[in-house]
């Protein structure tokens, strides 16, 4: 009796460490839908919302997808999408090994709904890995383009904090501003700093103040991570303090394109 069930629990144990093993090596994305539509809506949401940092054939600002539900669940993939920081403090050895390549977090895109992000991860699951090139067109990759260390010239730069920026980010998230232009009108010699997500800052006595706030004059104003979007640049008129042109560049919904915009306002 005792010899039946010692073989008994024995098979039990060869079964948990079986099924066990086979999650590892091959994560169970059985439930990941194969619906053309659905496909095909992430499949847009993809490009809208991924496509500047991902792609499916070679590493970027972010890893390729390419095989990616192959190696971890869609559940995996949710949590990783919906909040990248709390996996890499979780301890989590995929995300922290992410996160020591990139240098960086991925953003946190806790608004996608359920059905949104499980139409882009169906759309993810149609993607196979690329093939390793160990070649191209330029030959071999050089192991050290530069063999001899730099020399230190000797010269040293002070730097001075002008100024700080507002947070601009939802909730304090990563990155909290999106800084991307400093300029200045060229009358005057004022600066003006822009942050992406829509507001542009007039410096005054060093301190930040919005000068221009693109969401409230174009309602349909986008700010998403992805093809560009947000406020991209501006330049001002030569003759600005006469005529008070500012040139901007935005996207606005549902056009997929940047728009350059003239907008005359008092010169001030």
């Amino acid at each position: 009796m005792k010899k039946g069930i010692l073989i008994f629990s024995s098979a039990v144990i060869l079964l948990v460490h079986f099924c066990s093993c086979k999650s590892a090596d091959s994560p169970d994305n059985g439930d990941i839908s194969s619906d053309s539509a659905t496909i095909e809506n992430g499949e847009t949401s993809f490009i809208q919302k991924c496509s500047g940092c991902h792609n499916f054939r070679q590493d970027g600002i972010g890893p390729q997808l390419g095989g990616l539900t192959t190696e971890v669940s869609a559940d995996w993939i949710q949590h990783f999408v919906r909040d990248s920081k709390k996996m890499i403090e979780s301890g989590d050895e995929r995300a922290q090994q992410l996160f020591k390549k990139y240098k960086t977090a991925m953003p946190s895109f806790a608004t996608f709904s359920d059905d949104n992000l499980n139409a882009i991860i169906a759309f993810i699951h149609t993607r196979k890995k690329p093939g390793q090139q160990t070649t191209n067109a330029y030959g071999k990759a050089l192991s050290n383009p530069i063999p001899d260390s730099i020399q230190r010239s000797g010269l040293a730069v002070g730097l001075q904090l002008m100024t700080q920026i507002p947070a601009s980010s939802d909730s304090s998230k990563l990155p909290l501003t999106r800084i991307i232009k400093l300029g200045f009108e060229p009358h005057s010699g004022t600066s003006f700093i822009l942050d992406l997500r829509g507001k542009l800052y007039k410096l005054q006595n060093n301190k930040p103040v919005v000068y221009m706030d693109m969401a409230k004059l174009e309602p349909k104003f986008i700010n998403e991570p992805g093809l560009g979007t947000g406020f991209g640049s501006f330049a001002f008129h030569p003759d600005f303090a006469k005529n008070g042109l500012l040139y901007t560049l935005i996207q606005r919904h549902p056009v997929q394109a940047k728009q350059i915009f003239l907008i005359s306002i008092p010169s001030r």
